[in-house]
């Protein structure tokens, strides 16, 4: 880009905990990348909990400031101090909780407002005219009626405007004939309890596949995940707290996994998938990914998890043994995946 960015700031409000998972985190932190790669200054305000997941990552970038979040009243006037210390252009939130009531009480910080959005903003039904700018890079995001509710906002909407992080851009895919794994990966904090289960149903089914296993750092359950690993008679690698995701997914001739971000990162890599939605901001995305036929999807926010666990194992089992429809899904993946959206989001902000 042409423009000198060197006086230009952008604030990000996001957590992390075993909750909430990772999610939000990783998605702003790719955006903040490719910020910082274009020389704009990036910073994070986080909750106490979140500093430990924001250090153990090696591709982190960006100042982290902690903010009390004793009230909300003390959060937003610690926020608010933040932008102007910094000379905040923009404070882009990522959250759940950092919803329309939490918005409207910053209407005087002095920056331009944008958010990440799943979908939510449009079910709310509220209008909100003090948004400057919206993020959503699911397939089909540009047909939600967001003129209406963010009527002053530009809309980085669509699969166009998507970005993952660095790796994902750097790393080398392994040719999909040469792919051999079963990869299980469902977030940094596993929140619903799928891993272990999951690998007691296949170890019932006596799946007799190459197993590999991602545990992200906010993982609860590792040594009684551990004393299985070496207990069992599958063949499992497991990668905890992975700096090499996009690596693993390219090696990965099936994948299972939550269907969060990681989708996105999943299609990039070329892998056909197994999504299990878990939660109501998930089934947009998720259906939009089905209908391009790269991945099949299990589950719904409102299905029980532990009932899942059976229908999601003999699924990957079958799947894993019709090579005609897996090699027909990561040709679907070519077809739709895309290049980083990073310049368009820069264009708008900018």
């Amino acid at each position: 880009m042409s423009r000198n960015f060197m006086s230009s700031c952008v604030v990000f409000r996001v957590d992390a905990n075993p909750t909430i998972g990772l999610g939000h985190l990783m998605r702003t932190l790719a955006v903040a990348q490719g910020l910082y790669r274009e020389g704009i200054k990036v910073v994070f305000a986080i909750d106490y909990s979140t500093e430990h997941y924001c250090r153990s990552r090696q591709d982190w970038i960006g100042e982290v400031h902690k903010l009390p979040t004793t009230s909300k009243q003390v959060e937003l006037a610690s926020l608010s101090s933040l932008c102007h210390k910094v000379e905040a252009n923009w404070l882009i939130l990522d959250g759940y909780d950092f919803d329309c009531e939490y918005r409207n009480e910053l209407n005087k910080i002095g920056c331009k407002l944008g958010i990440f959005d799943d979908g939510l903003l449009c079910k709310s039904q509220s209008v909100e005219p003090n948004l400057n700018l919206l993020i959503n890079w699911s397939t089909g995001a540009e047909h939600l009626p967001y003129d209406k509710y963010a009527p002053n906002a530009y809309l980085c909407v669509g699969d166009s405007y998507r970005v993952l992080r660095e790796e994902f851009y750097q790393s080398e895919l392994e040719l999909y004939e040469h792919r051999k794994s079963l990869l299980l990966m469902f977030g940094g904090s596993d929140p619903f309890k799928f891993t272990l289960p999951l690998l007691q149903e296949l170890a019932a089914l006596q799946a007799d596949v190459p197993i590999t296993v991602v545990t992200g750092a906010g993982y609860q359950a590792l040594p009684q995940l551990i004393a299985f690993i070496q207990a069992s008679s599958l063949s499992i690698s497991h990668y905890h707290d992975s700096q090499n995701i996009a690596q693993l997914m390219g090696k990965a001739r099936l994948a299972i996994s939550a269907a969060g971000a990681s989708q996105f990162e999943l299609l990039t890599c070329l892998t056909p998938s197994i999504l299990v939605i878990v939660a109501e901001n998930q089934e947009f995305a998720s259906q939009q990914a089905k209908e391009q036929g790269w991945c099949e999807l299990v589950g719904s926010h409102n299905v029980e998890a532990k009932s899942l666990i059976k229908g999601i194992a003999q699924s990957a089992v079958n799947l894993w043994e019709n090579s005609a429809k897996l090699n027909l899904m990561h040709q679907n993946t070519k077809i739709h995946s895309n290049s980083s959206g990073i310049q368009k989001i820069i264009k708008a902000m900018f």
